[in-house]
């Protein structure tokens, strides 16, 4: 027997991962026995591992963020002949949650406008923003919060006179929540409504 067992079908594995190990599966022939796994951990040299079953599970709890997994697997069958490689799969470390950068207002602004607009935008080198949680704290009131998919922020009713401060987050797809963010105060003022009284004469027309 000198033919070789198939190409083993590696499972794609998702583009970004927070978890502590990345788990490497595969489908292959019944005449395959045995398996050889090759990962590359970052800018390590590869590593092999032999194994008998059609998964291998790889600790990556100590690497940091944007370390890239890659891997691919080869079969041996009875008589010892060895297949050629799969296509390679990776996935790339991500723990840590989008930065939001704070857009409007970027200073301490008094409006008697009752819903002032509060906006904002997201940064991520790797997994995108999904949504944000959004804090809205208004000065000797109780606050309050809720996530949202919008990056801004008006309110739904009128607010009343006062100091307000919003405080925003990211979560992105894998459910890293980033650095709270607070935005400078906003001053809600109740209008002024003046009425001028002319002074007594005749005015040109």
């Amino acid at each position: 027997d000198l033919t070789p067992p198939a190409v083993p079908q590696m499972q794609a594995l998702p583009k970004f991962t927070n978890k502590d190990e990345v788990l490497f599966q595969w489908e292959a022939e019944a005449d395959a026995v045995r398996f050889m796994l090759r990962y590359v951990v970052g800018d390590e040299d590869h590593a092999e591992v032999s194994v008998g079953v059609k998964k291998y599970a790889l600790g990556i709890s100590a690497l940091d963020d944007g370390a890239i997994i890659q891997a691919m697997v080869r079969a041996f069958d009875e008589a010892g002949n060895a297949g050629d490689w799969s296509g390679a799969v990776s996935t790339t470390i991500d723990r840590t949650g989008p930065n939001v950068k704070i857009l409007e207002p970027t200073a301490e602004t008094h409006t008697n406008g009752r819903r002032p607009v509060w906006k904002w935008s997201a940064e991520d080198g790797t997994s995108p923003a999904r949504d944000y949680r959004v804090t809205l704290a208004p000065e000797g009131r109780a606050e309050s919060t809720f996530w949202q998919e919008s990056i801004e922020f008006v309110p739904v009713s009128d607010l009343a006179p006062g100091k307000y401060v919003l405080r925003v987050a990211a979560r992105d797809e894998l459910g890293n929540i980033g650095t709270e963010q607070s935005f400078p105060a906003v001053y809600v003022v109740a209008p002024t409504v003046s009425t001028p009284i002319p002074i007594p004469g005749a005015y040109p027309i």
